[in-house]
C-alpha cells in the first residue's frame, strides 16, 4: 500500500511550507485552491498507483497540521472523492474538529484499546461537506504510540482505504 508523508513546518508566522507566501490579500478561496493543487501534485507525482492515505505530521505542536489536513480533506471532498479525516493525535485533544463534526465520545484510542467495537459507529459525517467523513480521536491516552503501532492499526488502515477514496491521517507532533 502506497502512503504519502506530508510534513508541513511554520517558517514564519502564517507561512506553511507550501511553496506560497500568504499574505493578507488572500481569500479563502484561493487558500482552499492551494489544498487542492497539493492533492493534484500529489496525484500526478503517483502516477502508477493512486495515493489512498496521507499522513500529515509536524515536528512540534502548534505548527498548523490539524488545520492543513482538515483544509486538504474539505479541498478532496469539494471533488467528489469520498474522504476520511481521522485525528489520530492520540495525545491531545484538539478542539478545531468541533467545528466539524458533532461531538463524539468514542474513537481512534477507544477502537485501538477496547474490543468489540464496530469501526463505522465511530465514523461521523462532517458537517461541511457530505463527502467528508471524520473520526475523532476518542479518549487522549498515555499508551498512544503503542496503539498506532499495533496490528490491529494496521488491519483498520487497510479496511479503511478500501471503503474511501482518500483516508488523511492527522497525526501528534514528532516531539
Amino acid at each position: 500500500h502506497k502512503f504519502a508523508l506530508i510534513n508541513f513546518a511554520k517558517r514564519q508566522e502564517n507561512d506553511l511550507a507550501l511553496n506560497t507566501h500568504f499574505d493578507d490579500r488572500l481569500n479563502r478561496f484561493s487558500f482552499m485552491e492551494e489544498f487542492d493543487f497539493v492533492y493534484t501534485t500529489l496525484g500526478f507525482r503517483s502516477q502508477d498507483t493512486s495515493i489512498r492515505s496521507l499522513v500529515i505530521s509536524s515536528t512540534t505542536p502548534g505548527e498548523g497540521k490539524s488545520t492543513v489536513a482538515i483544509n486538504l480533506a474539505m479541498a478532496v471532498a469539494a471533488r467528489g472523492k469520498k474522504v476520511l479525516l481521522v485525528n489520530a493525535d492520540l495525545r491531545s485533544s484538539n478542539e478545531i474538529y468541533d467545528r466539524i463534526v458533532s461531538k463524539s465520545d468514542m474513537g481512534l484510542s477507544d477502537y485501538l484499546a477496547l474490543k468489540r467495537i464496530d469501526v463505522h459507529s465511530l465514523i461521523r459525517p462532517s458537517l461541511v461537506d457530505r463527502h467528508l467523513f471524520v473520526m475523532t480521536s476518542g479518549w487522549v491516552t498515555n499508551g498512544s504510540f503503542r496503539l498506532i503501532a499495533s496490528e490491529k492499526m494496521k488491519n483498520l488502515m487497510q479496511q479503511l482505504q478500501e471503503d474511501f477514496d482518500l483516508v488523511i491521517y492527522d497525526t501528534s507532533s514528532l516531539i
